[in-house]
């Protein structure tokens, strides 16, 4: 009797609780993994372009801009642009962005 209390917290509120914080933990996970690839990606990218010789200083200014301001997982959205990167490479972030809106989905019915 004196577990009464509690019962009504094991049975519905930490169900519910937990059906709501793993959607969560999961989307900030692989949001991390995503931006962590980004900010990978954009590092190695800026390094090639300020060594590369073939590329006018204007061409480099330009270049440098748009990986400082767009990031791999949004660049890769783009068909022409992910057929220069690795398979794996374009799965992962394909991967990375479909479990992030799962979990935003699975997040926003349990709110509905």
């Amino acid at each position: 009797m004196q577990d009464q209390p509690f019962s009504f917290t094991k049975s519905f509120v930490l169900p519910a609780f937990l059906l709501f914080l793993i959607p969560l933990i999961n989307g900030a996970f692989f949001y991390h993994a995503q931006s962590s690839m980004d900010d990978e990606y954009r590092d190695f990218a800026l390094k090639q372009i300020a060594t590369s010789a073939d590329l006018t200083a204007e061409q480099k200014t330009q270049l440098s801009e748009v990986y400082r301001t767009i990031p791999l997982s949004t660049l890769a959205q783009d068909p022409e642009f992910a057929a220069e990167l690795p398979s794996q490479t374009v799965f992962d972030l394909q991967f990375y962005r479909w479990s992030i809106l799962t979990s935003v989905v699975c997040v926003d019915r349990q709110l509905a």
